[in-house]
């Protein structure tokens, strides 16, 4: 398995990244939408952590996401 992970994983997080790039771009239009009608920014939804409520805006929602799949394959770097 660890082997294989290490095989894998620039692939994985590459394609991943892309993705979020990709429909992160497709639903910019409609997520300003969204937070005109839905004042939630800063108010804590849902099982949200109080970490991400610091990332309020769309951009740094995005950067948040990527973040966290960067940090999560760090910690499987060194946890397999």
């Amino acid at each position: 398995m660890h082997d294989r992970w290490f095989e894998v994983r620039d692939g994985l997080l590459a394609e991943a990244m892309s993705a979020i790039e990709e429909y992160g771009k497709k639903v910019n239009g409609s997520q300003g939408e969204n937070f005109k009608v839905w004042k939630i920014w800063g108010i804590k939804a849902g099982f949200q952590s109080r970490r991400n409520m610091q990332y309020e805006s769309y951009e740094l929602q995005i950067q948040y996401l990527k973040d966290f799949l960067n940090m999560r394959a760090e910690w499987i770097d060194k946890n397999i």
